[in-house]
């Protein structure tokens, strides 16, 4: 059941995502600065939910992620479709 812990794992972590882009957008919307000509708002929503949507796929790579032999899948693919 190593795909169901993956994709729970992968689901939770886009949750996080989406709360962190919104919540940027809703704390500073009203917010006067200025990053780079563009107002602070969309500067924390999409190039900080971008970072932070690496760190969880990073995260979700090195912690939940089952590591499979592909050249092992293949070969019994093979193996499968020969004896057939």
């Amino acid at each position: 059941m190593a795909s169901h812990r993956e994709a729970v794992a992968t689901l939770i972590a886009a949750v996080f995502t989406m709360v962190y882009f919104w919540a940027a957008i809703l704390i500073f919307e009203k917010s006067p600065e200025t990053v780079l000509h563009m107002p602070l708002w969309f500067m924390a929503s999409c190039v900080g939910g971008y970072l932070f949507s690496v760190i969880a796929v990073l995260w979700l790579v090195k912690r939940w992620f089952a590591d499979i032999d592909l050249d092992e899948v293949a070969d019994a693919y093979r193996q499968d479709v020969e004896a057939k």
